[in-house]
């Protein structure tokens, strides 16, 4: 929803009063707990890995935005629904991981290493050649 072209669509996300009960901020190594101070509540793992209200705060799972598995983010993200019950906010997933480019040199690398360099003359001129022809198209009346 955009908020310039469906007014008030966030209204229960901004209004102070009824935002306490709805969002779930998500920092790291803290609970995960929702609610207002009357009415604590916290999230936990069910018995099929979704997560799911607990009995009490004290038995909510604690954040891990540093999870190598993303599957934990993803469930976090399905936490939401139209009506804004249950709003995670703040970093879902934070992880290192080497970006597209390092794993290509490094992939790079390890080919030249094993097979040293490449020489495209030879491999234009090898035996290691696909021939491609064209498949006899079927009859539309046969």
């Amino acid at each position: 929803n955009c908020p310039i072209f469906n007014d008030d669509a966030f209204e229960p996300l901004k209004d102070a009063a009824s935002a306490a009960g709805r969002l779930i901020r998500l920092e790291h190594g803290q609970p995960l707990t929702y609610g207002g101070p009357d009415d604590p509540r916290g999230l936990r793992f069910g018995s099929h890995g979704q997560l799911e209200p607990a009995g009490t705060p004290d038995e909510a799972i604690v954040h891990d935005a540093h999870r190598p598995d993303p599957s934990y983010a993803f469930a976090l993200s399905r936490l939401d629904t139209t009506d804004f019950r249950h709003t995670p906010i703040g970093v879902f997933r934070q992880v290192q991981q080497p970006s597209y480019n390092q794993l290509m040199a490094d992939q790079i690398e390890v080919a030249r290493a094993k097979n040293g360099p490449g020489d495209l003359a030879k491999l234009l001129a090898g035996t290691d050649t696909w021939e491609v022809g064209l498949l006899p198209v079927a009859s539309a009346q046969g």
